[in-house]
This record gives C-alpha cells, structure tokens and sequence, in this order.
C-alpha cells in the first residue's frame, strides 16, 4: 500500500512536471508522360546456345547434364548454379534449346532452367555540369550540405563512430582501381573478382571501365586521410566484382552476384535494362539464392521513357531488394529517376550540382585534370583522381549502400528484411509539396500511418536514423507468407470502366511486401495500369500506363512497399484499367503473395529498471535518470537510458520524454 501510494505521488509529480515542459491520382488525367512516345535507345538481350541451371542441394550437374545430352561448361560460385550446353557438334537451335529447358523444368532436382544471353545493361548513370567541403563545385553536398538539408544526414552517426569498419560492400561494376590511393586502404583482394577476365584483379580493364571507380568512391572510399573524398562509410571493405559490360552474359551478373555472399553482406548493383519487362530468371534466381545479402539497386534514369516505372525490371521487385530513387540537390526528384511501388527509398544525385566521388587514377575516366567543369590540379592535389560530375541513381544506390553498412556496423544482425523495416521507419520527408502525377497523389499515409509516396519511397535515407533505429532491434519475426493461389478473371478490358476484382486475405502479421503476378492478354501493353485498395481503405498504383511501350500481353509479378505494416486481413480490390482506345485485351488471371513480419525490439520501451517490463516499477528509476543520471547509471549500469526512455525518438532522455512515459504507463 506504501508502495503503491509512493507510486502515485511520483506520478503526481510526473504529471506536474509535465505542466511546466514544454488525391489519389485520377485515371483520366492527361499526362505527357503517357503519350505514345518513340521507342527508347537500348537492345534487348540476344540467346546463347547455353542453359542456365540451379539444382537442388546435393545433386550432380554432370548426371543432370549427362541425362539431357548436355554438358558441364561452367559452374558459378555458390548454390549449385551451374551453365550447360548441348553436347552435339551440330549447331543447336532456339526451339531445340527451348525444349531441353521446358524438360529440365519438369525435373524435380532442378530449380532453375533458362536461356543464358548476352545483355545490354545500362549505367545508371546521368552526368552533369556541375574534395569534402564546399568547394567552387559543391564538394561532397550529399554528406554534408552547408546550403540546405538535402543530404544523408551522416555527420551524428560518424560521430558515434560509425564508419562502416568490418563491412564489406561489394561493387558489381565495370571495375574497382586498387592501387587509387582513396580506394586500396579498404580494398579486399580476397573478397574481389573479374568475371570478365577471370581473374582474381578487378581493375578496370578497356578505355571505358570508369563507372565501377566511381560507385565504389560513393559507397566506401577512405575518409579522415587527408586527400580527397569520403565515402558513406569511410571504413567499410570493398570488393570488386567486375562485369565486362562490353561482353556481359546473364551468368556472369548471376556469378558476381552469388560470389562469396556469406563475406560480403551488402552488394551494390548501379545498372540495368533500358527496355521495360525483359526478364532477367537468371539473374534474378541469384539474388533469391542470397538472402543473407542486402542487394542495393539503381532504381532507373528511365524517367520520361517507357521504363520509367522501375516496377517493370524484374530484379528491383525481389524482396531483398533496396530499390534506390534519386533526389537532386535543390530538394526535388531527379530529372531522370525513376519511380514506382517498389522504390523504398530515396538517396541524394546530381542534378543543380553533380556528386563529388573518386575517378580513375591520372587522366583516365571522366576527369582529365584539364578542363573548368571539373576538378583541376588548381583545386588540389591529383584532382585527375576525382570528378563533380558523377550521378544518376548509380550514385544514389551506393550512397544508400554506404548508409546501410554504418547501419550493418551498428547490429551485425541486420538483414534484407530488417533493412528494409528500418529504412520505413526513418526515411526523411522530402519535397512536401510534391503531388506530381508519378508520385501517385503525393505523400499520403497507409494504414499503418507511413507515409509513401512513388517518387521517393518512404522518404530520403538518414544515416543517423537509419542507425539509431538499427540498435534498438534485435531482428525480424520469422518470415510469415500468405499466397490467393490464381485467381480467374476472364474479362474483356474495356477502356470505358476498369475490370475490378475483390480477393480476400487472412493476414496474421503486419504486412511487409506485396506482389502481384498479372496475365493478360492486349494488343498494346503500354495502354495499361493497375491500382489496389487495401482493407484499410489505403489506394496506391501497382504500375503506371506507359504510351512508348509498344509490347503486347502482360505477364509480369509486380512489387509493392506501399502498404508496409498493413494489417492485411480482409477484403482487397484489384483495378486493371485501359487507358487509350482502339486497342484491347482480355484479363485472365491474377496471383498474389504477401510477406508479413514485424521488428523485434531490442528492449522494451520505459523499463527503466532493466527487468523486461514497463509497469509501475519503472517510475522511480525513470525520475532517477532525469534527476541524477550518475547515480542511475550506477544502480542501473545495465539500461541505457538515451535508448530505453527515449518516448520522443530525439536519441537522449530528457524533461520532453515525461509525457510519453505517463501515456505509456497509464496505457
């Protein structure tokens, strides 16, 4: 009773104390960017006589291969993935190809069977006009902008001493200059690799190798060493994982990708399709086959083009994927970044000023030492090292990838899933105004009151953020997925009314990610788009129309974040518009999957005495640690209380954490 009456006079005193303290997007709108536009420069990818495969754990390739008259040609690092091709001497044919696959594919032992080809994948790279501090060409703005808030925010998390230091980021690129001196001190020769060369130098190799020298600087170059740039994180590792973009296969980004995933924990890949809805199984399966990798990908410069939505390249809709946006440094998105239900998050890019990183060393790569745009020996020392004029969301992708190895840094236990958690909780609200028809009706809370928005995801990344949050988890729930199985529609599209479908889902968690698998059939696809309304009312695009997209039929399995932490249980509506008259289609059947989980926290918030629970216990130490936090942290040496009393996020305790207390202690 004593206790008890102590209790409520401290809250008594608590509750003095805090006294005195202080539209959705319309279907029928009018937009350039659905005009018919001519087709985008780019080619699709050309067949190679070679089938790609994955087996199941244990099984031989040389039996599997001896079965179908193949034979072993090459086998990548990891997972049992494995290239084949036809024994004969004869010339093998595409539909004799064909066929072997659609046979391996019925073969329980195989997991994956596809074409290899040759690709032509693009740089996400943008270049324009435009060392650490501001300089005649705006230094290192993305860090650290003297002029306006647009930057990752690293300067609190550095000062914790987060750098990165034990990560190792691996650059899937065009080649990583060890000897530059920004680069080599965090270099891994034994993590790196040329799977154009076949060696063990990632170096770049022809004339036109200078855009992997410039990723790796964004992501991870040296800091604090007294020549020129930083890095997001200054001390992280990095490997080299050259692609001969000049002659790239599908296996060969599949063995970049699947190379050493159990060392390198976070991989960056700044490129990608010029074309919407080519698909990329092999590639793809790879990046499934390692979970354990936070994969960062370039969104896309496709804005304008008919693969603006970046929905519409298959490897920026796998679940660990951090799918990047780029902003320029006047506050507003890119002129060239792409967008859609997948972007999670957005990362500072060129634009007003270009991204000050590290080049080829000497006048190889994109600065010379010798011209006015670009750093010249007058600016300091072996400028020829470094450009201002990196960009494009190959450079926002790498800079969310150096956020992400301070946030690693900070809990080793961060993976793909409690990435992406963490990256909703803390993404920065940018462009406020925004309500451009790409963004799909602007910034708009979802059920679960997170604000989304197309063009930038759940806001630009915050290294501080991102890593104050990632040390109050432990991790994720277990995976918890949930799938409709194919739903038949079978309904002419008409242009006048949407074909809307009704599906129901039980849930059992929050939702993370939603995916939806479309078949349709129309004479031009680019007419096409889709909504989904969730049971909380929420409405956001699952893909965008696109006139310069002159393909037929649709059979693709779109992404969407926007309904993170979501309760999904309940009714579901599916819209399937056709935009433009005179062509048609038929909807045939649809599929969805949901993934659902929920952070883990680390502790439970307001238990100040350190015995797993809040509850009245807690009062007395609470008013301790704000009245004298010395002899707190003696009696309590083992609650840290700038994280477990932390009501109003601020990162410390003080006379402002009161009132979120009291509310949590009354319920």
């Amino acid at each position: 009773m004593k206790l008890k009456l102590v209790g409520n006079c401290i809250l008594f005193v608590l509750l003095a104390i805090m006294g005195f303290s202080d539209s959705a997007f319309g279907q029928d709108a009018n937009l350039d960017l659905i005009a018919k536009l001519a087709r985008p420069n780019g080619n699709p990818p050309s067949s190679l006589p070679q089938i790609v495969v994955r087996l199941d754990e244990g099984v031989d390739a040389k039996i599997v291969a001896g079965l179908f008259d193949l034979q072993v040609v090459r086998t990548l690092p990891g997972a049992n993935f494995h290239v084949l091709e036809p024994q004969q001497k004869r010339k093998p044919t595409d539909v004799g190809i064909r066929e072997t696959i659609r046979r391996l594919q019925q073969n329980p032992a195989v997991l994956l069977a596809a074409q290899n080809r040759r690709v032509d994948k693009r740089f996400r790279f943008v270049p324009n006009d435009t060392f650490f501090g501001q300089n005649r060409l705006g230094g290192q703005w993305h860090l650290i902008n003297q002029l306006s808030s647009i930057d990752v925010n690293v300067a609190s998390a550095w000062s914790q001493d987060f750098t990165g230091l034990g990560v190792v980021i691996g650059i899937v690129d065009d080649g990583l200059p060890v000897t530059h001196p920004d680069l080599s001190p965090n270099v891994r020769l034994d993590l790196s690799y040329d799977f154009g060369q076949n060696d063990a130098d990632p170096s770049p190799v022809t004339s036109s190798d200078n855009h992997g020298s410039s990723v790796a600087g964004v992501a991870a170059a040296r800091g604090g060493n007294t020549i020129g740039v930083s890095g997001a994180a200054p001390l992280a590792g990095l490997a080299g994982l050259r692609i001969d973009f000049a002659a790239s296969t599908d296996a060969d980004f599949a063995a970049a990708t699947l190379f050493e995933s159990s060392s390198i924990p976070i991989k960056n890949h700044s490129y990608g399709f010029s074309l919407p809805f080519i698909d990329d199984p092999i590639h793809a399966a790879a990046v499934e086959a390692t979970p354990e990798t936070i994969h960062c990908f370039a969104a896309g410069n496709a804005r304008g083009s008919s693969a603006q939505d970046s929905g519409k390249e298959q490897l920026h809709n796998l679940p660990n994927a951090i799918n990047v946006a780029a902003i320029s440094s006047d506050g507003e998105y890119a002129s060239y970044s792409s967008f859609g239900a997948n972007v999670i998050v957005t990362a500072p890019s060129d634009g007003v000023l270009g991204v000050t990183t590290t080049d080829r060393v000497g006048s190889a790569g994109y600065n010379d030492g010798s011209t006015s745009s670009d750093y010249r020996n007058s600016d300091g020392p072996n400028a020829a090292d470094y450009t201002s004029t990196f960009g494009g969301t190959s450079s926002a992708a790498p800079l969310a990838a150096g956020v992400l190895a301070l946030a690693r840094e900070a809990n080793p236990a961060m993976d793909h899933r409690m990435a992406n958690h963490l990256l909703v909780l803390t993404g920065n609200k940018v462009d406020p105004s925004d309500n451009s028809a790409t963004s799909d009706g602007g910034w708009r809370a979802n059920g679960a009151g997170h604000e989304f928005n197309q063009n930038y995801g759940f806001g630009m990344i915050d290294a501080t953020a991102l890593v104050d949050a990632a040390r109050q988890y432990s991790g994720v729930t277990d995976l918890n997925t949930e799938s409709t199985g194919v739903i038949n529609v079978g309904r002419f599209i008409s242009e006048i009314t949407p074909v809307v479908v009704n599906f129901n889902l039980t849930g059992g968690d929050p939702l993370e990610d939603l995916f939806v698998t479309f078949n349709v059939s129309h004479t031009f696809r680019g007419d096409l788009s889709a909504f989904l309304t969730s049971p909380s009312g929420f409405r956001s695009r699952v893909f965008i129309q696109a006139g310069g997209d002159f393909g037929a039929n649709l059979q693709w399995k779109f992404r969407t974040v926007a309904f993170w932490g979501e309760d999904p249980a309940g009714q579901w509506k599916l819209e399937l518009f056709d935009n433009f008259a005179q062509d048609s289609g038929t909807f045939h059947n649809f599929q969805v999957h949901a993934n659902m989980g929920q952070l883990v926290p680390s502790f439970v918030l307001g238990d100040a005495n350190g015995d797993g629970f809040f509850d009245f216990g807690d009062i007395e130490p609470f008013v301790l640690a704000i009245t004298d936090p010395e002899l707190f942290a003696i009696t309590y040496p083992n609650v840290d209380p700038n994280r477990v009393l932390d009501f109003d996020g601020d990162g410390y305790l003080s006379f402002g954490d009161i009132e979120g207390f009291v509310n949590g202690l009354l319920g």
